[in-house]
C-alpha cells in the first residue's frame, strides 16, 4: 500500500505547456509525487497542501494529500480528505482504496470490509502485481478481523 497511488498520480501529471498556475499546479504535484517515492510523508502533504492553494477542488491534490496522512497513520485526516474526493468522485479507486485501508488500521472493520469489497467489485487492475496483492491481503485482513468481532457478539 505504501506506493499505491504512486502509479495512479503519476499519470495524472500533464507535461503540456499551461499557463504559469497550472505548471506551478503540476511542479508541486509532482514534487509531492518524488516525496512519496522517497519516504518524506511530511514534506509531500505540504507540497499538496500548496497545490491545493492553486486548486482547491483538485481530487488529485486531495487524494495525494490524503496517502500522504494514511502513510503518517494520520488516520482521520486521511478519511476528511477521502470524503471530499468520494463526495466529487463516488466511484474514485484510488480514494476507496485510502478510505478502505484507514478504516482498517481505526479498526472499523466491517466498513474497512465493505470498501475493500466494493474494489474487489469493480475489479483490481489499477493496481500493479505488488500492489494487488497488498490490496488482497487488506482485504482479507478487514474480513478475518470482521468475522472474528461477529463471532465474539455471539
Amino acid at each position: 500500500m505504501r506506493y499505491g497511488l504512486l502509479v495512479f498520480l503519476a499519470a495524472a501529471i500533464s507535461c503540456a505547456t499551461q499557463p504559469v498556475a497550472l505548471k506551478d499546479f503540476d511542479s508541486l504535484i509532482s514534487a509531492a509525487v518524488e516525496r512519496i517515492a522517497d519516504e518524506k510523508f511530511n514534506e509531500a502533504s505540504v507540497l499538496y497542501h500548496k497545490a491545493l492553494q492553486i486548486d482547491p477542488n483538485s481530487a488529485q491534490a486531495r487524494t495525494g494529500l490524503a496517502m500522504s496522512y494514511c502513510l503518517l497513520k494520520q488516520w482521520d485526516l486521511a478519511l476528511d480528505e477521502v470524503e471530499t474526493v468520494l463526495g466529487m468522485y463516488p466511484s474514485d479507486r484510488g480514494a476507496l482504496f485510502i478510505k478502505a485501508s484507514s478504516l482498517l488500521a481505526k479498526n472499523k472493520y466491517a466498513e474497512s470490509a465493505e470498501m475493500f469489497g466494493t474494489l474487489a467489485g469493480s475489479g483490481v487492475s489499477m493496481f500493479s502485481n505488488r500492489d494487488r496483492d497488498v490490496f488482497v491481503l487488506a482485504f482479507f485482513r478487514a474480513l478475518q478481523h470482521y468475522e472474528s468481532a461477529l463471532h465474539l457478539n455471539e
